[in-house]
């Protein structure tokens, strides 16, 4: 008998063959999920079922990611249109549209719909650095005022949505507290002390980040004053030094002092001058606020919160308010050294009566603590501002444009004609 022609085919060759079959097979779930345990840690990762995938979480959509995804080319949606853009999206754009109805500070959502029917709201935007963010603001009632609130938005300290109108506004965060509209229906700018400049003698804000210069601790070298004067305080002994980034009042940077103390470039004259500070008291060891620096001249807070002006001379020595603060909150304090001395308290204005008379030194020039130094100032000072003696109207524009930016203005006085609404440019 013949034998085959067939050649032998060697076992070898048959599992070669058919090892790649069972190598590049299709992965294939007995129960209708597959999950990827990345990890190791008998914890799915990555889900894959009749739904979809899921990143992080068990699909509910054909993608479903919880956490961050990064798209490094182009991301196309609903199209495979070849990349006119980064994103292109074809199709509808939905966006979470949060209601408001009061006072808010607001978080997470682009849209704000704000119902005034009710009265004047105030809108806080984020303090933490939101780079990139844009808020659409509308307001869908004509009643009241829509205030928004940041620092800063344009230079200005906030901007009005009027009374009478469904105004709105758009506007994105450059960093840090910097806010800039990028369109607006109204005109609603805030009043700022720009409006008095040629009054100004100094103005130091610490809620500008561009006037303070500070080492890694965040203790305060210069606090550059915005006046115009350039008469900038400073303190080169780093022991004695206020921190700032610490502490802040209503979300806005304030100073925090203990026992230092800034000394301005120049004293100047305090006669036919008014004194206005933000500042937020821990407790009261007769806090100075300002003062010389080389002989007994002070404006503080005395041990029981009552405003004092004390000087070498009478009325001076004798000059103490009615009114107190308290400790842990912040005030809107001030003093006028005009032909009748007197004070201010969150808007509420005490002549003490007496004429003001002559002392042997006419100087300011230190932040903080006094000449000694004793009786340091304990506790935040956010804002400064000395001007001219100004009218009554001028006055109470500065005390409203301080209460408003630092979120103050319901301790504003009663009677105070901005109580319920900032003063607009």
């Amino acid at each position: 008998m013949k034998r085959s022609s067939i050649p032998k085919i060697k076992l070898g060759f048959i599992f070669f063959a058919i090892f790649p079959l069972a190598l590049f097979s299709d992965v294939r779930s007995t129960s209708g999920l597959i999950k990827f345990d990345s990890n190791s840690d008998s914890s799915a990762e990555m889900q894959l079922n009749s739904t979809g995938l899921g990143i992080g979480v068990t699909p509910a959509a054909n993608l479903h990611v919880s956490g961050n995804a990064v798209v490094t080319d182009s991301l196309l949606l609903g199209t495979s249109h070849s990349r006119p853009s980064t994103f292109h999206l074809q199709g509808s754009l939905g966006m979470n549209a949060e209601m408001v109805s009061s006072n808010t500070t607001l978080s997470g959502n682009s849209i704000i719909l704000v119902d005034s029917s009710s009265g004047n709201i105030s809108l806080s935007l984020p303090t933490e650095n939101t780079l990139g963010r844009i808020y659409m603001i509308k307001k869908t009632k004509t009643a009241n005022q829509v205030f928004v609130r940041g620092n800063y938005i344009d230079d200005s300290f906030g901007f009005t949505l009027a009374a009478g109108t469904r105004e709105d506004a758009t506007l994105v965060n450059s960093g840090s507290q910097a806010w800039h509209l990028l369109s607006t229906s109204g005109n609603g700018a805030q009043w700022t002390p720009e409006a008095i400049s040629a009054n100004l003698t100094v103005w130091y804000d610490a809620a500008d980040s561009s006037t303070i210069s500070a080492g890694s601790a965040g203790n305060v070298y210069q606090w550059r004053d915005k006046s115009g004067n350039d008469n900038h305080a400073n303190q080169a002994t780093a022991s004695l030094q206020p921190t700032t980034g610490t502490r802040s009042i209503n979300g806005a940077n304030a100073l925090d002092w203990s026992s230092n103390y800034l000394d301005l470039d120049t004293r100047f004259n305090y006669v036919d001058k008014m004194f206005f500070f933000v500042v937020l008291n821990d407790s009261f060891n007769d806090n100075q606020y300002f003062s010389d620096r080389s002989v007994n001249i002070q404006l503080r807070g005395d041990s029981d919160g009552k405003l004092r002006f004390a000087a070498a001379a009478t009325p001076y020595a004798t000059s103490v308010s009615s009114f107190s603060q308290s400790t842990g909150s912040a005030h809107l304090i001030g003093y006028s050294c005009d032909v009748k001395p007197g004070f201010m308290l969150d808007g509420q204005f005490e002549s003490v009566g007496a004429d003001r008379s002559d002392s042997n030194s006419k100087l300011m020039g230190r932040i903080g603590n006094r000449a000694n130094p004793l009786n340091p100032h304990d506790g935040l000072i956010a804002e400064i501002i000395c001007s001219d003696i100004l009218d009554t109207d001028e006055r109470q524009k500065v005390e409203a444009y301080l209460a408003w930016k630092w979120g103050i203005e319901a301790n504003l006085d009663a009677a105070h004609p901005y109580k319920s609404t900032p003063v607009q440019d």
